[in-house]
């Protein structure tokens, strides 16, 4: 790692942490609820917001009356609407306030917004915009992590971070306010021969077959050069199992190269 690239972690106050399986979606949210006054005010928010698609029934959800949070854990790669969870609060009888994430993806520039950058789901795609907040160490955060992204921009390296912020707007152009974000590890990078690649639907045949392997965080293809590369959360990843899934997809394995990730924290 260069010195530059040590400098900007530093302003990370944050232990690095190996990805989990909710890479590339939205992970917690935190929901701040005005009006609340007692337990069945708790039971009905609860119960409100335990409708959202992306809401599990089962996993952990906390609602503190005293504090007036809502705190939930969202479901791996369902889109989060913020527009949905105020509306459920404010069918509850209550007044949404203000809505904080922690969400993991790629981190990319913006073409759309000039100098800015979003976040973008490994998985499936879907992006939102990162924008700075006024408190002086929310500003640098920010400013490291979009100096950081504009660094690597050209060199096409796979950058992906958690990150953390409120939620401004609603709907599709939904933005977050960054609050602080982290790094994440990954185990290995692999770089593969693959062929033959012949159309962009063979490049997707290849990426869908990689995608299924628990160990696989994210694979892409180009079949222009016959070449694919994937990261994994292991650092002895199981290239047998990598050979299968390619091979039952239809295509042949060549070149085989492995090496540590390059992730800003690797």
């Amino acid at each position: 790692m260069t010195a530059g690239r040590m400098s900007l972690v530093a302003l990370v106050a944050f232990v690095l942490t190996v990805v989990g399986p909710s890479l590339g979606s939205v992970e917690r949210v935190i929901v701040h609820v005005d009006g609340m006054a007692c337990p069945f005010c708790a039971h009905n928010i609860e119960k409100r917001l335990k409708t959202l698609d992306g809401v599990d029934p089962k996993a952990d959800f906390r609602v503190s009356v005293e504090n007036g949070l809502a705190e939930l854990v969202w479901t791996p790669h369902v889109e989060f609407d913020p527009a949905a969870v105020r509306d459920q609060i404010r069918r509850a009888g209550f007044t949404p306030a203000a809505i904080l994430i922690t969400a993991v993806g790629a981190v990319e520039r913006d073409e759309g917004n000039g100098e800015g950058i979003q976040l973008v789901s490994l998985k499936t795609g879907r992006s939102f915009g990162l924008d700075s907040a006024e408190r002086v160490d929310r500003l640098e955060s920010y400013a490291a992590l979009s100096k950081y992204v504009r660094e690597i921009a050209d060199q096409k390296e796979l950058f992906v971070a958690r990150v953390t912020g409120e939620v401004v707007g609603d709907g599709p152009g939904w933005r977050l306010i960054l609050h602080r974000w982290q790094p994440v590890v990954f185990g290995a990078e692999i770089v593969l021969s693959v062929g033959p690649l012949t159309c962009e639907n063979c490049s997707v045949g290849v990426v869908r077959a990689l995608g299924a392997l628990p160990d696989v965080v994210h694979a892409e293809a180009d079949h222009e050069e016959d070449r694919v590369r994937l990261w994994t959360r292991s650092a002895q990843p199981d290239l047998d199992a990598v050979r299968r899934a390619i091979e039952q997809a239809g295509f042949k394995v060549g070149h085989v190269h492995v090496e540590p990730s390059k992730n800003v924290s690797g």
